[in-house]
């Protein structure tokens, strides 16, 4: 297979994964109920508070589009705010216990999800594809790589 090839078949896999992230959210996700933000913000804030800005970084959005998923996941009664007392500037958030709840119910059938999938690709593929996007990330995040 010549490198043309070897580019056109590589983007299209990576198309292909995008979509396939894409896929996993609708099992998880619709207008109503966020629930992918919802997982990212426990992950953030790993069981404790954690400052909107934290989330803006972490998710990679401006501060604006991370105030408006605070404010959605607010809306459905997942999360609290609080100032920081430290710092009156600052505003903390957390999960209250429905959104605790709905994290722990949800993450339940992410599992379900992810046991499918290693079932059906076996345990050697599974960790081969672990691997390799693994070092994908890593060759792709390399600044010097893209010059």
């Amino acid at each position: 297979m010549n490198q043309t090839e070897l580019i056109t078949q590589l983007a299209d896999s990576m198309s292909k994964i995008r979509r396939a992230h894409k896929t996993m959210r609708t099992h998880f996700d619709d207008e109503s109920l966020p629930l992918y933000l919802l997982m990212d913000v426990d992950a953030i804030a790993n069981n404790g508070q954690v400052p909107i800005s934290a989330v803006k970084e972490a998710l990679g959005v401006t501060a604006a589009a991370a105030t408006q998923f605070i404010k959605r996941l607010e809306k459905h009664g997942y999360i609290e705010r609080q100032i920081d007392p430290n710092d009156r500037r600052v505003t903390l958030i957390q999960l209250n216990a429905r959104g605790k709840a709905v994290v722990k119910r949800t993450k339940k059938q992410y599992q379900a999800v992810m046991n499918t999938l290693i079932a059906e690709l076996g345990e050697e593929d599974s960790a081969t594809l672990i691997r390799l996007l693994n070092k994908t990330m890593m060759i792709l995040e390399r600044k010097d790589n893209h010059d």
